[in-house]
């Protein structure tokens, strides 16, 4: 009689407590790892409110931010590892640290000239009818046109304004760094799953048809077939250990941790919404993402300091007052002996230098210029980048949905089948290792798809300058992110097996 074959079926596994752990529910994240997100907000806002004020409190709400984010613990979700950016990059630190440069300068701007205080003692008393002239002591306080103070100010809050822009941008950059690194780790620990499954499965064969092989009902290069087929999935598996090291790495380098530091990844899988906003409202965001205003605040800048030039057209005055010590007469005794005189004056600085200040002021015109080229260089990527991660999106929720709706049922019925064909007689080992093959390459390919849909979201929100919302199962959807037919895309072919061999 010939032994029995049964084979479980390929499914995800249950959660364990090993790193390359399963979940069937993602938790919450922590308030104070969501709000490492809302910074992208608070940076943006530099783009419409000018001025010291707005500027300092959007860099104080920016620290607290960083500090909030240093005491969040890395549990294993997404926006945990980004709050751990956000306080410890190295990267992150030191755009932050640029900020508060620009931040401090614009406090300190706004100068009044400095009056002038002088002293002098005459070596040789001057002689006059009243008495001996002996010392003297003037004061000269200049005088400040108004756009001479304003004019720097503003330019400074502006170039701080851009800091901060640059600093949201790294830190869109480093956030998208992150996801792709995170998921990279979540789909080496699914493909981990999954080949432990398949050698699972294969182990039960090989018993089995160790058993045929004794009675006569399979022959030894069957039993060899799927020794070497074990063999090479085995390799695969170890493999895994090598590409997660790589990945944490780099991981590691960019969260600014040591080398040993543990690195978990919550295993429930992404959900795969669609972006709740049409394109075009995501193409005029990503039209004013960090970016493009930090380009914007400088052009701003550029314009501030061509008015502080004007401003210098005109002389600049200062008021004197002089007081000299008088001793008493040395002969008779005048009026007003020894009475000590105060002068008021005024003194006049002539703007000899027109030319030069002319050339700067070309200079900071075609500054600039340049600046308000590079915004809309930066939008026009902006309004790409945008369209190549929602193709990307809907290609992954394809593929994601093929395979699971589509794809494993048809490759579990067709293993199904093949194994009671092979228990039968009917077909050989060579078959039913296709069959196996063909369900671990969709299993494989289902958690490719939903790994590249979580870097593509994270790379549509990095187009974007900001966090998008996705829409539920129930919500009626506004006009979908394409037109002319090609919502559904066209998929890569990702499904493969890829290096399980």
């Amino acid at each position: 009689m010939k032994p029995c074959l049964r084979v479980p079926a390929l499914r995800p596994s249950a959660p364990s407590a090993t790193p390359f752990a399963s979940a069937p529910a993602r938790p919450a994240a922590s308030p104070r790892a969501l709000r490492a997100g809302a910074l992208l907000a608070l940076a943006l806002a530099a783009c419409s409110t000018p001025g010291v004020r707005p500027t300092l409190d959007r860099f104080r709400e920016a620290e607290v931010a960083r500090e909030e984010a240093a005491e969040v613990p890395l549990d294993g979700q997404l926006e945990s590892y980004v709050a751990r950016a956000l306080a410890a990059s190295p990267r992150l630190r030191a755009s932050f640290a640029r900020w508060r440069a620009s931040t401090e300068r614009a406090r300190g701007a706004r100068r009044w000239p400095r009056p002038t205080l002088s002293y002098a003692a005459f070596l040789r008393p001057v002689e006059t009818r009243v008495g001996p002239q002996r010392q003297k002591v003037g004061l000269r306080v200049p005088l400040a046109w108004p756009a001479t103070l304003r004019a720097p100010q503003a330019s400074a809050a502006r170039r701080a304004d851009a800091a901060g822009a640059r600093f949201a941008a790294e830190f869109l950059l480093l956030r998208e760094r992150v996801a792709a690194a995170y998921w990279q780790l979540w789909w080496l620990a699914r493909r981990d799953a999954v080949l432990g499954e398949q050698l699972e499965i294969l182990a039960g064969l090989l018993e089995a048809v160790e058993g045929r092989v004794a009675t006569g009902g399979a022959s030894v290069a069957d039993l060899q077939q799927l020794a070497l087929r074990r063999s090479r999935l085995a390799d695969a598996r170890a493999g895994l250990v090598e590409a997660r090291a790589r990945v944490e790495a780099g991981l590691r380098a960019a969260l600014g941790l040591d080398a040993d530091a543990a690195l978990p990844v919550e295993g429930a899988p992404p959900a795969l919404g669609a972006p709740a906003e049409a394109e075009a409202t995501l193409r005029e965001a990503a039209a004013a993402r960090p970016e493009v205003a930090a380009h914007e605040r400088l052009a701003e800048a550029a314009e501030a300091e061509i008015e502080g030039l004007r401003a210098r057209r005109f002389p600049n005055v200062a008021l004197g007052l002089d007081w000299i010590e008088t001793g008493p007469a040395r002969g008779g005794d005048p009026a007003r002996s020894g009475d000590d005189p105060l002068i008021l004056g005024v003194s006049v600085g002539l703007p000899v230098d027109l030319g030069a200040d002319r050339a700067l002021a070309r200079a900071a015109r075609a500054e600039g210029d340049a600046h308000r080229a590079d915004a809309e260089a930066a939008r026009r990527d902006a309004a790409a980048e945008v369209a190549r991660a929602l193709a990307e999106v809907r290609d992954a929720r394809r593929r994601a949905a093929l395979h699971e709706e589509t794809l494993r049922p048809q490759a579990e019925a067709a293993f199904e089948a093949t194994l009671g064909a092979y228990q039968a007689g009917r077909v050989g080992v060579a078959a039913l290792m296709m069959a196996l093959r063909e369900q671990l390459e969709v299993e494989l390919g289902l958690e490719r798809a939903r790994a590249d849909f979580a870097v593509a979201w994270a790379r549509l929100e990095a187009a974007v300058g900001r966090p998008v919302e996705a829409r539920g199962d129930g919500d009626a959807p506004e006009r979908d992110v394409v037109e002319n037919g090609q919502g559904q895309g066209h998929g890569h072919g990702q499904g493969s097996e890829g290096g399980a061999r």
